[in-house]
């Protein structure tokens, strides 16, 4: 049954416990040669999914408004809180509670099912350009037929970096004219998020703690990480459904999640952000 009512699309659109043994850290080795800003550009590049042609990896520049379908109070509140909790330190405005949703986690006892349905029925909420503003259809593809028990789909667009207008047209509203700057950073744009939907299948609430799971639904709501990726090889949250002996966001998620937000806008290329990124991420050890 979809729950994801057609007032919640229009306005998208318009706008275990853990178990008592020993975990090893997970180490990563720098090949000969390599130094500490060349593993972590290895590491941003390899966990992260920007759309073909983006200029910057997105953040997100408007108010959070974080909408838990299909759960019980006592569970949606405290992932929600937790999600915010973690964007405020980032730098993150939270909406006011009557605001318009731009993150949607839609909880279900079938999460193929409730991808298939909603992409089928809402297209443009997946892809309202042909452009670069989310991934290609071979990723939504993945999204619909993953059987991962966590599956997430972002938009975004590019925004002028002084009026927040996007660069691209959605159909319901004007693109503007804009000039990319050629040395990094100066440019007038930056690639921004527009809105997130995440499938939740209902039975990983069984067996994950929910301060865990709601760090988990932050890294993936508030950067672009690669929903294909097979492991991660740093310790992350994001093993959470992939290893034990998780329990939330790491150092190295905090320090990944901070340095994309503290990167300035205005890349002339998504190679010099990522490589920002990088830098930033290696000075903090």
């Amino acid at each position: 049954m979809l729950s994801l009512g057609l007032g919640l699309v229009v306005a998208l659109l318009g706008s275990p416990q853990a178990q008592d043994i020993a975990v090893l850290p997970d180490i990563e080795v720098a090949a000969p040669g390599e130094d500490a800003v060349a593993v972590e550009e290895r590491f941003v590049r390899g966990v992260s999914a920007p759309p073909a042609r983006s200029g910057s990896l997105a953040v997100w520049t408007q108010p959070l408004c974080i909408h838990v379908d299909n759960l019980s109070a006592t569970v949606a509140e405290p992932l929600q809180h937790r999600i915010e909790s973690q964007a405020r330190t980032l730098g993150l405005s939270i909406a006011d509670s009557d605001c318009t949703p731009n993150i949607v986690i839609e909880a279900t006892a079938d999460g193929r099912a409730t991808a298939s349905g909603l992409t089928a029925s809402h297209p443009r909420l997946f892809r309202p350009t042909p452009f670069e503003t989310q991934l290609d259809k071979a990723a939504l593809r993945h999204f619909v037929e993953t059987d991962a028990p966590v599956r997430w789909w972002l938009v975004t667009a590019p925004t002028d970096i002084d009026s927040g207008q996007r660069l691209v047209s959605f159909g319901f509203d004007p693109a503007i004219i804009h000039r990319r700057g050629m040395t990094p950073p100066g440019g007038n744009a930056r690639q921004t998020m527009q809105w997130a939907i995440v499938v939740l299948d209902a039975s990983a609430l069984t067996r994950i703690p929910l301060e865990a799971l709601g760090d988990y639904l932050t890294l993936i709501c508030l950067v672009q990480i690669d929903m294909t990726a097979d492991d991660f090889p740093q310790e992350s949250v994001l093993n959470l459904f992939r290893r034990t002996g998780v329990i939330g966001l790491t150092d190295h998620d905090r320090a990944f999640l901070e340095a994309i937000y503290a990167s300035p806008p205005g890349w002339s290329h998504i190679r010099f952000n990522i490589r920002d990124v990088a830098q930033r991420m290696a000075a903090r050890k």
